[in-house]
């Protein structure tokens, strides 16, 4: 396959320097037609505190500013970089910290022109919106202090337990839905299996759930001792989204041949190599029990 990547240069006009520095597009990654792999990046200049602060300095949203941005992306700017062992022996240039031959050629001013005259690809478009960006980030008031759990409602088969955050007041929420399957950790055949479907359940939530996680959304599923259990944090207003995704999944879990052929030898090469890991901290721990009684360590 060919890595074909794409970076494009833009001259700061002065006045726009603190613009650039607050909003700027770091890298857009799209997927063409016939399995070539394009990378699109855009370079600016970063003042020294924006280095420092990084992503963790929140700003405010502008969309005037982001096409200001987008409107730099143009094929007159364009830089190409194109890898594949086709170009071996036809280069004239050697990077020197790894020795990387290469060469450099200016764009034909006429090919920019016909890409700039050409209609856009349908592939080549920005992303959807996502669906799991919160909108609603008001706080619920809890109307007495709780210091324990509450049981909100039981049933034959599930309970409902539930407490507000009493600290930290952010309008994020943390739910744990523990499954009750005895027989998932009676044998290690069971076991096995049971790693196997939690692994697969990732597995094909696992495009879908990338969007949630961008969104600040986050999700797990692991094996306890009683079954398998399912984790979501992060922001209330869409979070009922995701959970409702996954127990679908759940509910309508088959296995897909490919994919468990794949899980599957996962599986076999930790268990080669760790054996049941699950077990290794319990077995450390009676015996750090086993030495503490005896007075020793």
């Amino acid at each position: 396959m060919w890595i074909l990547g794409a970076s494009f240069s833009a001259s700061l006009k002065p006045g726009t320097e603190e613009l650039f520095q607050k909003q700027y597009l770091s890298q857009v990654h799209l997927l063409l037609t016939f399995g070539t792999w394009f990378r699109l990046s855009f370079s600016i200049s970063i003042a020294l505190i924006y280095w420092l602060v990084g992503s963790s300095l929140p700003s405010d949203f502008n969309p005037t500013i982001i096409q200001k941005i987008l409107n730099e992306l143009s094929p007159d700017r364009v830089r190409i970089f194109w890898e594949s062992k086709k170009f071996e022996g036809l280069t004239d240039k050697v990077e020197p910290w790894y020795g990387t031959a290469f060469s450099v050629e200016k764009v034909n001013p006429s090919m920019i022109q016909g890409w700039m005259t050409s209609a856009p690809n349908e592939n080549l478009h920005l992303p959807a919106p996502n669906v799991f960006i919160p909108t609603d980030l008001s706080i619920k008031n809890a109307q007495e202090k709780i210091k324990f759990l509450v049981l909100l409602r039981k049933s034959s088969y599930s309970k409902l337990w539930f407490k507000p955050d009493m600290v930290f007041s952010t309008p994020k929420a943390y739910v744990k839905i523990d499954f009750n399957c005895p027989y998932a950790s009676s044998t290690p055949e069971t076991e096995v299996l049971a790693d196997i479907f939690a692994r697969l359940l990732m597995d094909y939530l696992n495009e879908y759930a990338y969007y949630a996680t961008v969104a600040g959304l986050h999700y797990g599923i692991s094996l306890s001792e009683s079954g398998f259990e399912v984790t979501l944090v992060g922001y209330n207003h869409k979070l009922r989204i995701l959970l409702e995704t996954v127990v679908d999944e759940i509910a309508k879990f088959e296995v897909k041949p490919d994919r468990f052929s794949v899980i599957k030898d996962l599986v076999s090469i930790v268990s080669r190599h760790d054996t049941i890991v699950r077990w290794i901290p319990r077995s450390c721990n009676c015996e750090a029990d086993k030495l503490a009684k005896e007075g020793i360590g």
